[in-house]
């Protein structure tokens, strides 16, 4: 022990003190001493218990300085917020008193910018959250030519290849195809003709879309005749002449017929369509035969 070096200034140095407090807590060597001085004022062989003022970082005269067990030298400067606690400082050399601090008999020693790096890496430790446990975690959504994934946690996308859907609809003229990428397109099929279930209408596919357009009025259907889109069983022939209109083709019983032009040289009556039914279109040439001379004119 030191004890009777002379001109020590024991004292405690407290947070907050002017500097002209902490100067006085600065250690005198006795004479004839040869040795240098920290930075802060301490000097490298001192009295174990001994404490002097530290300036801390930003210069408020604010820390102290602990003398080390073996009285070879002064510990970090303390109480400085982040900075180390009372482990103090391995280094024996007196040129800082303020470095970076060691390990301490505690573990405690060292800068609090040491322990921060020790948060940094415990960070780590958690990982990122997974994006998904099931596809439909996943934004957006499914068509028949893409769909969602869930594969490790990580959204993802699948595509069909590129051809026809399996699952069409039919009768509407066209196919749904995909194109390997996930996109969905038609393409028209002429062949996909739609069915109404009537046989006076003749169903086509068009550029639009399915069409069902009326057959001609007197087209031959199951029972009859087509009109309006409906199979009728009779459209009456009227012949309109000078002597009157003559009426054939309605089922009923007469003395005359009525017979009409269908081409230059060709006439037809309604005999010669099934159950008697016929169709003249208006304004085409008919004649009445039967009443001993024939009446022409044109039919309504």
């Amino acid at each position: 022990m030191r004890g009777a070096v002379l001109g020590v200034v024991a004292a405690v140095v407290l947070g907050g003190c002017a500097r002209s407090d902490a100067e006085n807590l600065f250690w005198t060597p006795p004479p004839g001493y040869v040795g240098s001085s920290s930075s802060t004022g301490g000097s490298e062989i001192c009295e174990p218990g001994r404490q002097v003022a530290c300036d801390c970082p930003g210069g408020a005269p604010d820390g102290i300085q602990r003398c080390l067990r073996d009285g070879s030298g002064y510990g970090a400067c303390e109480g400085c917020g982040g900075q180390g606690g009372e482990g103090g400082s391995s280094v024996t050399s007196s040129s800082s008193s303020s470095g970076d601090g060691g390990a301490g008999e505690a573990g405690s020693g060292g800068t609090g910018e040491g322990g921060t790096g020790g948060q940094g890496g415990s960070g780590g430790n958690g990982g990122a959250e997974p994006e998904c446990t099931k596809p439909t975690d996943c934004p957006g959504l499914d068509s028949a030519c893409s769909w969602r994934t869930c594969k490790a946690g990580v959204c993802g996308l699948e595509f069909a290849p590129a051809g026809p859907l399996a699952e069409q609809t039919p009768g509407d003229c066209r196919e749904l195809r995909c194109d390997g990428s996930g996109g969905e397109h038609a393409t028209p099929a002429p062949a996909d003709v739609p069915d109404d279930g009537n046989e006076c209408t003749a169903d086509r596919c068009a550029p639009t879309g399915p069409t069902h357009e009326p057959l001609a009025t007197g087209t031959a259907c199951s029972t009859g005749l087509c009109q309006d889109r409906a199979c009728v069983e009779y459209i009456p022939v009227r012949c309109d002449t000078p002597e009157g209109i003559f009426v054939d083709c309605d089922g009923m019983s007469r003395d005359y017929v009525v017979s009409w032009q269908i081409s230059p040289t060709t006439y037809t009556f309604c005999a010669a369509f099934p159950n008697g039914a016929g169709y003249c279109a208006p304004g085409s040439f008919c004649q009445v035969l039967g009443l001993g001379s024939s009446l022409e004119g044109t039919c309504r």
